[in-house]
């Protein structure tokens, strides 16, 4: 019968990790203090972590809390990649220019039923920009 222990013990074994090393790695990444005492208690299922834990332990791993208590047996969560084709990004920087100047030619913008302030609409146009701006520099460094 598969229990925390068991699991937890596995997903060590998988990253080829004593619990040493496991200790030294999670402890740095999450700040936390883990000893090896705790994680033989963890293995043997003398103990289970506290909730806090649990959420670093699934992150850490890449696993879902259901799958470290045995609720689940889906090992590893799928991720999916996003990625933009030139034609999208051209889509997406025609939506944000239109959006930009709806928003310099526009004084009756509202927001939760009010008319904003020319300071929130500036803050608004501001923001789009550095996003865009940020999107493209994220975009340059990946390609």
């Amino acid at each position: 019968m598969d229990t925390f222990g068991n699991r937890f013990k596995n997903l060590r074994l998988y990253k080829k990790y004593t619990q040493e090393q496991l200790i030294n790695d999670f402890n740095e990444k999450f700040h936390y203090t883990l000893t090896k005492s705790a994680i033989s208690q963890y293995e043997n299922d003398k103990r289970i972590p506290e909730i806090s834990l649990l959420i670093n332990l699934a992150s850490y791993f890449e696993v879902s809390i259901d799958y470290l208590l045995c609720v689940d047996d889906i090992v590893y969560e799928q991720k999916t990649e996003y990625s933009l084709d030139n034609e999208h990004i051209v889509e997406l920087n025609q939506l944000v220019n239109k959006i930009l100047h709806l928003f310099d030619n526009n004084n009756k913008i509202t927001l939760n039923g009010n008319i904003i302030s020319p300071k929130t609409k500036e803050l608004f146009i501001n923001c789009i920009e550095v996003a865009l701006e940020l999107a493209q520099k994220n975009e340059n460094k990946i390609k």
